[in-house]
């Protein structure tokens, strides 16, 4: 009911999954070691569309009906950072990566209906937002590994970014024209807003890690928390008049985050010096927080995965492959409503709808030695 009671809204997409890649510049043998990386931090592409059109009724009142509704988002952010690190004894280890996180975002809504009545009368409605924008910004991670056999400990800190540059669009658009609802009055409101400057914010975050090594196999735990962030403005507000009546309106996009842990828990079993299976537990917990603003945020679904894997040699290859599953559900606001598009109820809440998430992934991975 996503679109309204009877209209169900669904997203497929199939993708690259995140990569990960790193290339060592040092040789093994020495204390002091560098390598550069490059990790997709996120990937999302999520687009939901749902129409409604109505037959020739003569008898009715409402002759005709067409309404359409549609939401859409895309985002990719990548990391590529340069690492130091410095073995110290046999026991302990330090480094520290500085990153540049690239992000670029974009999301749409609209909503577009008509009704034509038995006294040749057409009314229309028009709701279409946009926002689209990139932004550069650096970071660091700083870890340290002991090795206590058979324990192992990982302690790291990603601290908060510090914001480069960046470019961003708005683009607002609302008309009105005969409405059925005595109340209002024909209206239009429309704004582009180009080449605005970004600011995008990571959290601090604090990582531990800790595996306990068996004979022919080892158990290992993970958790990190994420700081919240205060909300803030990504582009800055853009006043303008509605050109119907000249009234002024504002356009602020907006983010913000609620503090998260996430936990992760994996098993190894060894079979022999070439071959051993994996499996996991992991969260994935949103920091989506409610607003009553325009916010980038767009999935309040905590996600929990299921991963099944094997690690393999082959010559000097080290293969990894496996299969992950991830679901989670959650009620959110409706999307739209194409039963009352033109005759809203003044007032009326927002219907909640349940909102389920389910994806799979084939991992593989490769590194050489």
């Amino acid at each position: 009911n996503g679109g309204g009671s009877g209209y169900d809204l669904s997203s497929i997409t199939v993708n690259i999954a995140p990569s990960i890649f790193a290339v060592r510049l040092s040789d093994t043998k020495n204390d002091h070691q560098f390598a550069i990386s490059y990790l997709t931090r996120y990937q999302f592409e999520m687009e939901i569309k749902e129409t409604r059109i109505d037959p020739f009724n003569p008898d009715s009142f409402f002759i005709a009906n067409a309404n359409t509704g549609r939401v859409y988002t895309n985002l990719l952010e990548g990391w590529g950072g340069f690492t130091w690190a410095y073995h110290i004894d046999d026991k302990i280890g330090v480094g520290i990566t500085q990153f540049i996180a690239y992000r670029s975002q974009r999301g749409d809504g609209l909503l577009n209906g008509q009704i034509y009545n038995n006294q040749n009368e057409l009314s229309s409605v028009l709701v279409q937002n946009e926002y689209s924008y990139f932004n550069v910004r650096t970071l660091w991670k700083i870890g340290a590994a002991f090795d206590l056999d058979p324990i192992k400990l990982g302690l790291t800190i990603t601290t908060p970014s510090v914001n480069l540059f960046g470019l961003g669009s708005v683009f607002n658009n609302y008309s009105l024209s005969n409405s059925l609802n005595d109340s209002l009055n024909d209206y239009l409101s429309t704004f582009h807003g180009e080449d605005l400057s970004t600011i995008f914010k990571n959290p601090l975050s604090i990582a531990i890690g800790a595996s306990y090594q068996f004979k022919n196999s080892a158990l290992h735990f993970t958790g990190e928390w994420f700081n919240s962030i205060d909300q803030y403005k990504i582009m800055p507000t853009q006043t303008y008049l509605t050109q119907s009546n000249g009234v002024a309106k504002s356009i602020t996009l907006y983010d913000q985050a609620k503090s998260v842990i996430n936990l992760g828990i994996a098993y190894n079993y060894i079979v022999d010096s070439t071959r051993s299976y994996y499996a996991a537990l992991t969260t994935d917990r949103t920091y989506y927080k409610e607003s009553t603003n325009e916010n980038v945020g767009f999935a309040s679904i905590d996600i929990y995965y299921l991963t099944l894997g094997s690690l393999f040699e082959i010559d000097r290859f080290n293969v990894t492959l496996g299969l992950n599953a991830g679901y989670g559900s959650d009620r959110v606001d409706q999307y739209f409503n194409l039963l009352n598009v033109l005759l809203p109820e003044i007032g009326q809440e927002t219907p909640t709808i349940y909102a389920k998430y389910f994806r799979l992934k084939l991992v593989f991975g490769i590194s050489f030695n």
